[in-house]
C-alpha cells in the first residue's frame, strides 16, 4: 500500500487520504543499505495493526472513552475540537490515564508555519532546555570578545 509523507502542519490532507499518517518506509529502504531488514520488520508490525486499510487512530473505537487493554484498539483517543470542549474534566483524565488525546479541527487566531516566528509563539525559543534532568542542550552561541 503506497503511503506518503506530510509536510509539517498539512492535517487537512490527512483526513482525506488516511494511508498517508503512516511513513512510507519502502522510500527509505533503498537508502539504508544495511538497515533494510529491520525496517521491513518496523513496516510489517506497523502495518499489520491496520484494519481495512486504516490505522487504528482512524478507526472507530479511537473516539471511543473507554479503552480495552489487550484490543486492537488505538492508545490514541481521537475528538474534535468541539467534542473534546464539550467532555467535563473527570473524562478528559480517566481517558489520559490509558491514552494519549488527539484534538482535530482547532480554530487560530495566527496562521502557524514551520518557522521560528510560528515556535515562538509556542515557546520562548532563546530559553536554555534541559533534557534528561540536568544535561543542558549546547548553545551555537559564542562570546567573541572571550576569545
Amino acid at each position: 500500500m503506497p503511503v506518503e509523507i506530510l509536510p509539517p502542519g498539512d492535517v487537512a490532507s490527512a483526513s482525506e487520504n488516511p494511508s498517508s499518517l503512516c511513513l512510507n518506509l519502502k522510500l527509505y529502504i533503498l537508502q539504508t543499505g544495511t538497515d533494510t531488514d529491520t525496517l521491513k520488520k518496523v513496516e510489517a508490525r506497523i502495518l499489520a495493526k491496520f484494519k481495512d486499510g486504516l490505522p487504528p487512530h482512524l478507526l472507530p473505537s479511537a473516539k471511543h472513552r473507554t479503552y480495552t487493554p489487550g484490543s486492537d484498539q488505538s492508545r490514541i483517543f481521537v475528538a474534535s475540537h468541539a467534542e473534546f470542549s464539550t467532555l467535563p474534566a473527570t473524562d478528559v483524565q480517566s481517558i489520559l490515564r490509558e491514552r494519549i488525546i488527539l484534538v482535530h479541527g482547532n480554530t487560530f487566531d495566527y496562521k502557524y508555519g514551520w518557522d521560528l516566528e510560528s515556535f515562538g509563539r509556542l515557546y520562548d525559543v532563546d530559553k536554555p532546555v534541559t533534557v534528561q534532568g540536568e544535561t543542558a542542550v549546547p548553545s551555537l552561541y559564542v562570546d567573541f570578545d572571550k576569545h
